[in-house]
């Protein structure tokens, strides 16, 4: 049955607008008693809502796909995906408890890979920040990199904080981090 629903919901959501598709789905859930098929909606959710560049929205549902999803590596991948929404959000806080959310389903070999994928998720989104002239966002999220790096990792990146400091007239900030 669980099948032939989601094939149901596909056919009906291909010949909607994606804003169509959104408000059809978000009713479907309410509706659907299936986890599976509840797991599914949120998933391809997700996939609108990343498309459409609403990362928040796009991180929450892969986190509730997560919550119903039944194996330990599944839940894993997909609080992954919440993870890189979230970062492409800026949402720091979201970001501190999606990491609590994976670490109660991954070992000890796999925390160290999460934690340096974290890094290098939020390294990329600040670097694009940077690139696009969002030199707030980028300090805001090199502020949080900053925290929770390893100390020679913070001299790579207190150069880029310094530089940034400097740039948004932040210079007492800036003198702070050199040591002035």
């Amino acid at each position: 049955m669980t099948e032939r629903e989601k094939r149901d919901i596909l056919e009906k959501a291909e010949i909607m607008s994606d804003f169509l598709k959104i408000e059809f789905l978000e009713k479907k859930l309410k509706e659907v008693e299936t986890f599976d098929v509840k797991k599914f909606i949120h998933e391809l959710l997700s996939e609108i809502y990343d498309e459409k560049k609403m990362h928040s929205d796009a991180g929450k549902h892969f986190e509730n796909a997560a919550e119903i999803a039944i194996t330990r590596k599944e839940k894993k991948d997909l609080y992954e995906k919440s993870l890189k929404q979230f970062i492409k959000a800026g949402d720091l806080e979201k970001l501190k408890l999606i990491i609590n959310k994976i670490s109660d389903y991954i070992d000890d070999n796999e925390k160290k890979e999460v934690l340096d994928l974290r890094k290098s998720l939020l390294k990329e989104e600040a670097e694009r920040f940077e690139l696009n002239g969002r030199n707030n966002n980028a300090l805001r999220i090199y502020e949080h990199l900053f925290k929770i790096s390893s100390d020679s990792e913070k001299i790579e990146l207190k150069e880029k904080l310094i530089f940034l400091y400097e740039k948004l007239g932040k210079i007492r900030e800036a003198r702070a981090l050199k040591g002035i």
